[in-house]
C-alpha cells in the first residue's frame, strides 16, 4: 500500500471529524445528529478505502 493512500485515508477521517465538529458548533446541530452524520460519512469513507485495498490486492496477485 502506498504512503499516499494511507495519508489520504488519515486526512479524510480527520476532515470528517472536523466537519461534524463544525456542524455542531457553528450550525447548532444536536449531538445525536452530528454523531449520525459522522458515522455515515466514516462508513462510506471506510468502504471506499476497502474497495481501493481490494483493487490493489487483485493487482499484486496477477
Amino acid at each position: 500500500m502506498s504512503n499516499k493512500k494511507i495519508w489520504l485515508y488519515i486526512i479524510g477521517v480527520i476532515l470528517i471529524i472536523l466537519s461534524a465538529v463544525i456542524a455542531k458548533v457553528f450550525f447548532n446541530v444536536k449531538s445525536i445528529k452530528a454523531a449520525i452524520i459522522i458515522f455515515i460519512l466514516l462508513f462510506v469513507w471506510h468502504g471506499w478505502f476497502q474497495a481501493e485495498l481490494l483493487k490493489m490486492g487483485r493487482k499484486t496477485k496477477k
